[in-house]
Order: structure tokens, then sequence, then C-alpha cells
């Protein structure tokens, strides 16, 4: 650069050359050349440094910039309304606007390409279409006019979701944890690892599988089952004697019927970001953190892939347009639970239906002893015993105890047997027969009786003459 420095010096009487003024103002025309005159770096000749430059051919400036020395800084000062107002202040490893929240970057429509932070990044609203890693990989994006976020891939270690839907995700894959909901519903098969409202639904399940359908323990093919005879089916005698197997609990009767009747920006490249809130490009508010506490509010998110490690899942649908499997420790409900698969290896709704067209307190695996108790507990019912078992088998088959047989065991005489003028014999009210009248009756036969008599076989008497007639 060419400074300005003395070319000539005179004194009071000295002549003045004209080769003396121009090399004098050459020096000067040089010094002021708009690429080659003086530096104004405070150096010999070069002028001294400028500490302020502001608008062009005015004394006071209202656009300028001011080396402020005593603060070492440089401020910044834009005409506003007719006044010099400071704007921004550049001062050892900090730029900062004057005013709080008064100074954009960028405008909607002129903006900066990249943004490159090593450090935070805080903001109290933050614009954004894209968000990536610092490698440049996508993470998520923010649409506008809704604010919905849609995150590729996202670990949460605390989340709170008050709304919306959990679609396609696997809840409670690696740490699974106790879900609350008013209904839950599962295209595919639900398996438990534990209990389902206390019940254990696999062995409720195969204890079932063991129950015939409409089970009723006092029902004909039951109580035949467990050796005993209905009351109902002991009308017909004829067919009790007919019986021609065991009916003991010990026994296996066979029968063949049995009936019964019962920021604005395009791009940010950071490593770590502070924001309060998060807008869609648009302006729409999508998000907000919190200070102290760093919870982070989405008021609508699309996350493709979520792995959530704690909080709760409140509001939500889990998996209302694409179900996915879900584990859980413990499981509960406040409304019902709608299962298109299997609970435990079990369908609910067929087992519940078998349920229901059972009697209550019905089981599948009760004694002999608790079947006879229900039996006798019946109404219009009794139990067959072996001792009744044993005195039908005594009696003979289609036995009649007026038939010739019987009745002469029984020392009785047959009608046939009974001459028609003794079936007609009244013996008058007071008959008394000597015991002398009684032996004559006693006698086994004519000789006995002539005996008793004192006559012989003609009629002689023995002892004294009597006559027989």
């Amino acid at each position: 650069m060419a400074g300005y420095t003395r070319q000539s010096t005179y004194t009071d009487g000295d002549v003045i050359q004209a080769s003396d003024s121009n090399v004098e103002f050459d020096q000067v025309l040089a010094s002021f050349n708009n690429s080659t005159g003086h530096a104004h770096d405070g150096t010999a000749a070069e002028g001294p440094v400028i500490g302020l430059i502001g608008d062009a051919g005015v004394t006071t400036p209202l656009n300028k910039l001011a080396v402020d020395t005593a603060n070492d800084r440089l401020s910044f000062y834009v005409d506003v309304a007719a006044a010099s107002v400071e704007q921004l202040r550049v001062e050892d490893g900090v730029a900062y606007p004057v005013t709080n929240n008064d100074i954009d970057l960028g405008t909607a429509v002129l903006m900066f390409k990249d943004g490159y932070f090593a450090g935070l990044l805080e903001s109290v609203n933050l614009q954004v279409t894209n968000i990536k890693a610092n490698d440049g990989t996508a993470s998520g994006s923010i649409a506008d006019s809704t604010g919905i976020f849609t995150i590729a891939s996202a670990v949460l270690t605390t989340a709170d979701i008050n709304g919306g839907t959990v679609d396609n995700t696997v809840i409670g894959a690696t740490t699974p944890l106790a879900g609350d909901f008013t209904a839950l519903g599962a295209t595919g098969n639900i398996t438990v690892g534990g209990t389902v409202d206390g019940r254990d639904v696999a062995a409720d399940g195969t204890k079932l599988d063991g129950v015939e359908a409409l089970a009723d323990v006092t029902d004909v093919t039951n109580v035949t089952a467990a050796g005993a005879l209905m009351d109902s089916e002991l009308t017909d005698i004829a067919s009790i004697k007919a019986l021609n197997q065991g009916v003991a609990t010990t026994d296996s009767p066979t029968f063949v019927t049995i009936n019964a009747t019962t920021v604005n920006a395009t791009t940010f490249d950071m490593t770590n970001l502070e924001v309060t809130n998060i807008k869609a490009k648009d302006g729409t508010a999508s998000a907000s953190i919190a200070d102290t506490t760093g919870v982070m509010t989405v008021a609508s998110a699309v996350l493709t892939t979520a792995d959530i490690n704690g909080g709760t899942v409140d509001g939500a649908v889990v998996g209302g347009a694409t179900p996915a499997a879900g584990t859980f420790t413990a499981l509960s409900a406040t409304g019902n639970i709608t299962v298109t698969g299997t609970v435990d290896g079990r369908d609910i709704a067929t087992d519940g239906a078998k349920l229901d067209a059972i009697e209550a307190s019905a089981t599948a695996d009760q004694t002999d002893a608790e079947i006879r108790t229900a039996v006798e507990a019946a109404t219009d019912s009794n139990v067959f015993t072996d001792a009744d078992h044993t005195k039908l088998n005594a009696i003979e088959a289609l036995a009649d105890v007026t038939d010739v047989t019987n009745v002469t065991a029984a020392g009785a005489l047959m009608d046939s047997e009974v001459d028609a003028d003794i079936k007609t014999l009244v013996l008058p009210a007071s008959t008394t027969i000597s015991t002398y009248g009684a032996s004559l009756v006693d006698d086994a036969d004519a000789a006995t009786s002539r005996t008793t008599l004192d006559v012989d076989q003609a009629g002689t008497a023995l002892a004294l003459a009597i006559a027989l007639g």
C-alpha cells in the first residue's frame, strides 16, 4: 500500500520550483488511490486505524459498524425509525443480539444453506422439516400444516404417550412391564406367561377339554357312570329284575340307550440441540421440551420404529392400524378384551360358550362318594346300594309271591285247594274249643283220631260203647 510521507521542507526565502509541488502532490495522490492507497492500519505513513464505518457522506451515520475499544467488541448499528439502534455485538467467542428475541437469522424466503455447530444450539422455538444424525443419516421429519413428527427409529428412555396409536410395534419385547387397557384386541394368538384375571387359562382350558358339553353331574349319563340309578328309573320292577350286569361303583355297565329329562432452516448439523418448542417448517407446533425435566411433549408423532423402555402409554390405541405382538408382565383392562386368536393356546370364545352351558360348581373330577352324596341330595333321587343289588340277586327271575310254589313254601293254601263249604264257613262270634276237641283236630290221621276217641275201626268203644254214625 502507498502511504503518504512528506516529500519536501521549505523555509522562508526558499525558491519553490514546480517540480517540488508536483512531487508533493503526486505523493498525496498516490496515498488516496482506491486500490493502492494508504491502508489505515496505524503504521507509519499509512494513516490511523478507522474506528467507525458508517453511511457515506454524512457526519453522523445511522448505519454503522463501531469498534468499542473500551469493551473489546464490535457493535453493529442499523437505522430504525431515523435512529441509530445497536443490533448485534461481537466479542471474544460470542456474537449476540443487543435486544432479546429481536434478530432473525435468515428469512422464510432467504435462508442460510447449512449450519455447523460443535456445541449446543439453544432455541425457544425450532422449526424444521427434516432431522438428521451428525453424519447426515435421516432420523425424522415434521410435516407442514399438521406438525406430525415422523421418526424413522427412536429409543425413548422414558416415554409418556397420551394419544394417537402405536402401530406395528412390539411392546415389551426386551423388558416386559405392566400394561393397562380399556379394551384389548388381537388379530393373532395371545400367549400369557402368568394368569388372566387370576386364572391360568391354559390349565383351565385343559380341564375344560375333559368336561363334556352341557356337563351335569346329576344327569343320567353321569349318574350311570358312577354306578348309581336315578329314582325315576325304578318305575318298572321287571326292568330292575332283568338287569344282567353289575351297577356297583366298581362295575362298568353298558347301556344301549339312556333317556333323561335334566429454528427456520433446511438442515442443521449438530451434536447437541437445546430447544423449548419444535415446529414444522410452516410454523405448525409439533413438540416442546420442558426445562429442568427434559420431558418432550409431542402433539402427534408417527414412529416407524420405536424402542420405549419406560414410562406409560396413556389414551393411545396400541396396534389400531397394524397390530403386532405385545409382551407384558401383567395385563389388565377396564373394558372388554376382544381376541381373534387364542389366549395361552385357548380359544376363549369357544371355551366361554362351553362354560356357559355348564352348571355352577360342576367338576369333572368328583369322586364316587361325592357323586353318591349329590345324587342322594337331589330331588326325586336315591342311591342304589350294594345291599340293594344283593337283595335283587336273591330274587328269582319273574318272581311271583302268589304262585303255588311260593304259597306252599309259606305254609298257605291255594284257592283251588280249599272246598267251597270251607270258604263259606262262618264261625260264631265266640267259639271255645276244649283241650280234648283241639287234640282231636290236631290228630294227623284217622288211626290217631280213633285212639283219641277210644274206639276201634268198627266204631265200638273200647272202654265205653259208643255208636258212631
